[in-house]
């Protein structure tokens, strides 16, 4: 992908004014803001979101943000619905805390950002909703950049807008950043949900570990790794003699 490691070395504050100006936006935060979800699956499998940060020009990892989509069934992959499952648990925290970004990034072309936008419609139609909080949700920027053509969309006047930049501009290039890397932070938590998932499945595809025995030992030693780190002994106080060989072949534990 164009630019897709670059530093965020190269950017200033500046140009995060300058593209808050560019889509037409006000800035909201005296240290700027902007943020980015990304939807991450396999197959259908572990879907997951997250969120990317960028503090005064510079990454803000410490602001990330992982989400376990539970919308969707096994094997189901729909990006517009996880999509809207993100937005809906990221407004009711600007809700409840009262913060919000400068710019709220979304990756895809305008009908993910139409899919968003409903979403935040919803919200504001909501008759429970206090007046203060209705503000907050009109305060919010958003902006949607394609990925082909590298196209920003934004919902101006009941219309859509296309923003075209040039490859060159640092603005871009911050925007491309910023979805880059949440990319790449929503692909380590889908491949790190897997791993997880694999190593705590494991026991089903052996024998002589029924459901009572696996919840024991994952209550107790956490994960199967774990279990190398005991010995025979110590393991013969939870496991019989059948399921320590059956480890021993597997080479889960070692016989040393």
């Amino acid at each position: 992908r164009y630019i897709s490691s670059l530093s965020t070395k190269w950017f200033t504050k500046q140009n995060m004014i300058n593209l808050l100006n560019i889509l037409g936006y006000k800035q909201k935060n005296k240290n700027i803001i902007f943020e980015c979800n990304d939807i991450s699956h396999f197959s259908g499998n572990h879907t997951v979101a997250s969120r990317s940060i960028i503090e005064n020009w510079k990454t803000n990892p410490s602001k990330y943000k992982k989400y376990r989509i539970k919308s969707l069934q096994t094997q189901k992959i729909n990006d517009f619905d996880s999509m809207r499952e993100v937005m809906t648990r990221r407004l009711k925290e600007v809700l409840n805390t009262g913060n919000i970004p400068d710019l709220i990034i979304i990756d895809g072309w305008k009908w993910q950002l139409s899919s968003v936008l409903e979403i935040l419609e919803n919200f504001k139609n909501d008759s429970s909703l206090e007046q203060e909080k209705l503000e907050l949700l009109n305060e919010l920027q958003f902006v949607s950049i394609a990925k082909k053509e590298e196209e920003l969309f934004l919902w101006r006047e009941k219309k859509f807008e296309k923003i075209v930049l040039k490859k060159s501009d640092q603005e871009l290039k911050m925007i491309q950043k910023i979805r880059d890397e949440a990319h790449r932070f929503a692909i380590t938590f889908n491949r790190d949900s897997r791993i997880k998932s694999m190593k705590k499945n494991i026991l089903e595809s052996l024998p002589w570990f029924g459901p009572v025995t696996r919840k024991k030992i994952l209550k107790k030693y956490k994960t199967t790794e774990n279990l190398a780190n005991f010995t025979i002994d110590e393991l013969s106080k939870d496991l019989n003699k059948n399921q320590i060989e059956t480890l021993i072949e597997h080479w889960i534990i070692s016989e040393d």
